[in-house]
């Protein structure tokens, strides 16, 4: 009886996990400074992941349900959508129109916004957030950030 309780349990907790922290529909893996990867996203996307030296342009009519910036990459919002966004290891994040839900900026991460909508913005670390237009309904800052 236990052991049915616990393979059920376990199938369970497999299946979310594979729905909640899947993998991701798209990755870009640049090589170096010299090599990019870029992709411009114009349709609907539930995962995104960004990794050294690569880009996303994230346009009208995109969307992407969770999209993770790492190790020096950059994603522009210029009219689509993001539910939450991370950005992590010297990561830029510029939202020049379109809707985040939640942008997190973690380490040396820098986010400007300069139009658009952001539900909930968060900067740790020693993250810069730099506001010169669009609007922010919740602002949170820790450790070193700075907020401009």
């Amino acid at each position: 009886m236990n052991t049915r309780l616990l393979i059920t349990s376990m199938a369970i907790v497999a299946v979310f996990w594979a729905v909640a922290w899947g993998d991701p529909d798209f990755t870009l893996q640049g090589i170096d400074g010299d090599n990019i990867d870029f992709m411009a996203v114009t349709a609907k996307h539930e995962k995104g992941t960004l990794n050294e030296f690569s880009s996303v342009d994230i346009q009208t009519g995109g969307y992407v349900g969770q999209l993770s910036a790492y190790f020096n990459s950059d994603v522009l919002l210029s009219g689509g959508s993001v539910g939450e966004l991370y950005a992590e290891g010297n990561s830029g994040v510029t939202l020049a129109d379109g809707r985040v839900g939640s942008l997190s900026a973690f380490g040396s991460s820098t986010v400007s916004v300069s139009g658009g909508a952001v539900d909930l913005l968060g900067g740790w670390g020693e993250s810069e957030i730099e506001l010169t237009g669009g609007a922010i309904a919740y602002l949170d800052a820790g450790g070193s950030s700075l907020t401009t």
